[in-house]
């Protein structure tokens, strides 16, 4: 498939293949080449040192015997200097071969292009001193046997080689697609996703591998999704319904006022109250909708400082008691020096929905307990109030929207229901968190934990 990954895997790996075969051939030609040179110098020295001896020992006139012992392909040639640097050659079997500067017991290869009337002069010798003579030997590279066994293991490696990696692609290619056919088929399912059908899921075999784990991870993201998507249109039904009874109530008291209001001022009166009331419970649940929006998607920033928890409490105690005198709050417990790392406005805020919603559930008369420690680096405060407490059922859904503990999201409840989630987003933009509970019985009542960061 032209452009697929598959291809592109099993062409990198055809490369890599190529690579190492390169690498290999030219480690093995050298490796050779190298172990041939070796042993050519080897024998060149020894033929040398056999001549050497054969004429120190018998003379130039033991060569012509000495000749049928040394091998065919070696050239050998003794010579003498003389005063003034004359070379006078003694004996030789190569007579074309000529004299060669003296390698001191190395070999060394001598080339001379177009020396001979039908090619080049090309050798591997060793020349050295032996007595009063020069003994030279050397082979021809261009005719040994050994050289043109070398020089053709490139074409028999290339023969061999090629079509071994055609069939390394072919096979990682194979290999590739087998392998990302899994990816594939979650491509396809993913493709097939959507708002409406985010149940789902992408295949999961058995091997529990890498694709395994990703396939896995988006089947996680799609059921996040899902409670998302869930909560959403949980959330557009709870607006409707929190907005529908204040709209049937001004398109009502609207219709009372068509009808009665040139002939009845108490319709007037009775009419315009419902409507302003009406239109300021709208008002205050669109404000605190967009407030949570903004908290959500962290548009609102909020300066931290260290507030002296004593003293917020102090200020909460006093706003309570103009609209809840009958109420007691009880911050002793929070010591004098503790202070957080936060925003106090916000924070205020905060305790007032708390407070509130003591208030709403208990009766004005409720006795709120406030307590404060240092844990770590954090502040933890503990709100408890001796009201009625929270359901097992309800706790789980006490910070979620519109939710008042019925089932019927019905407004037999003051508020609007929100007062909670906002408080938890406002926790969270503080980089606290809450969590609530109930005391356990005997006692009864309901509690909230707020953890913040600590000023030390």
């Amino acid at each position: 498939m032209k452009g697929s990954l598959a291809h592109r895997i099993a062409l990198r790996f055809f490369l890599v293949i190529a690579l190492l075969i390169l690498i290999l051939s030219l480690a093995l030609v050298g490796m050779l080449n190298l172990s041939m040179r070796w042993r050519r110098n080897r024998e060149l020295l020894q033929v040398m040192q056999h001549i050497a001896r054969s004429v120190q020992d018998d003379g130039i006139d033991s060569l012509p015997a000495l000749e049928a012992e040394l091998p065919y392909y070696i050239a050998y040639t003794v010579y003498s200097i003389h005063d003034g640097g004359t070379e006078e050659i003694l004996a030789t079997n190569d007579p074309f071969i000529p004299i060669l500067p003296q390698t001191e017991g190395r070999s060394k290869t001598y080339f001379k292009r177009d020396y001979y009337t039908d090619g080049d002069l090309h050798v591997l010798y060793v020349a050295g001193a032996a007595a009063s003579v020069i003994v030279q030997v050397s082979l021809s590279l261009d005719q040994n046997e050994q050289a043109a066994q070398l020089r053709s293991i490139p074409g028999a490696l290339a023969f061999v080689f090629v079509p071994l990696l055609l069939f390394s692609y072919l096979a990682a290619y194979l290999i590739a697609r087998r392998t990302l056919r899994p990816i594939v088929q979650m491509t396809r399912t993913a493709a097939s996703i959507s708002a409406t059908r985010l149940d789902t899921m992408l295949p999961v075999t058995e091997w529990h591998d890498e694709l395994d784990d990703l396939a896995a991870t988006f089947n996680e993201l799609f059921v996040r999704l899902r409670q998302e998507f869930a909560r959403e249109r949980q959330f557009t039904s709870d607006v409707s319904h929190e907005l529908k009874t204040p709209l049937a109530v001004i398109m009502g008291e609207a219709r009372l006022l068509q009808r009665w209001a040139k002939s009845d001022p108490a319709v007037i009166e009775k009419s315009t109250k419902a409507l302003v009331e009406e239109t300021r419970s709208m008002e205050a649940i669109i404000n605190k909708l967009l407030q949570l929006s903004r908290l959500e998607n962290k548009l609102v920033t909020l300066e931290k400082d260290e507030v002296p928890l004593k003293l917020l409490f102090e200020r909460l105690a006093e706003h309570t008691a103009s609209w809840a005198p009958e109420s007691v709050l009880d911050y002793a417990a929070v010591p004098d020096s503790l202070c957080a790392l936060t925003d106090g406005e916000a924070l205020s805020q905060v305790f007032t929905v708390l407070v509130s919603n003591s208030v709403k559930f208990a009766g004005q008369e409720v006795r709120i307990t406030i307590s404060a420690a240092q844990q770590g680096d954090a502040v933890v405060i503990r709100y408890a109030d001796d009201g009625p407490g929270i359901a097992a059922d309800v706790l789980p859904h006490v910070f979620e929207r519109f939710y008042r503990g019925d089932a019927s999201h019905s407004r037999t409840a003051s508020g609007s229901g929100l007062g909670l989630a906002i408080a938890e987003q406002i926790m969270r933009v503080l980089g606290g968190a809450i969590s609530a509970s109930s005391l356990a019985p005997p006692d009864h009542g309901a509690v909230f934990t707020l953890r913040l960061p600590s000023a030390l």
